[in-house]
């Protein structure tokens, strides 16, 4: 990956384990030919019922412009997992903003719930991303906010309405 020198970044992924018994991360700087970040085991962090993100973030050195990222490193021992999603970031990327709101079905008939996914330009940061919502009307209800989970990039929520006596 071609990078800035200098430059704070953050490299995530999703992993899971799927019955093995080592997994480790590193950095390496092909430019100056070291290891910016060393081997880094989180086989302990990580369980097979659910995906867990695993994030470092590290410094470039000067005369770095370019790097490799490993999710997974051999480690001698067996290896059997799923990885998903592997990102790097300047650390001081902004977070991203609400690029679309849809409403599905976008008609219903008053009493009948709608569901509402809002998207995001790009992915949630670690912790996620709360997205503010309001309705301006009686017809239509929505939660005061929806969190998008980190690293993904829309989350869905309800939208409740009221029976009315004309078309709102």
């Amino acid at each position: 990956v071609t990078v800035a020198e200098n430059t704070q970044y953050i490299f995530s992924f999703w992993a899971r384990n799927n019955g093995g018994a080592a997994a480790a991360y590193s950095v390496y700087d092909l430019s100056n030919g070291a290891r910016i970040v060393p081997s880094t085991p989180y086989i302990s962090s990580i369980n097979d019922a659910s995906w867990t993100q695993v994030s470092v973030t590290f410094t470039t050195p000067p005369g770095a412009t370019s790097i490799i990222v490993f999710p997974l490193r051999d480690s001698g021992s067996p290896v059997d997992l799923l990885l998903w999603r592997a990102t790097l970031v300047p650390a001081s990327a902004p977070p991203p903003g609400v690029s679309s709101l849809a409403l599905s079905p976008a008609s219903v008939t008053g009493g009948s719930p709608a569901t509402g996914t809002v998207t995001l330009s790009g992915p949630a940061p670690a912790g996620g991303a709360q997205v503010a919502l309001s309705s301006s009307g009686a017809a239509a209800s929505v939660p005061a906010g929806v969190t998008v989970s980190a690293g993904a990039t829309s989350a869905s929520f309800t939208v409740t309405t009221s029976a009315v006596a004309t078309s709102t």
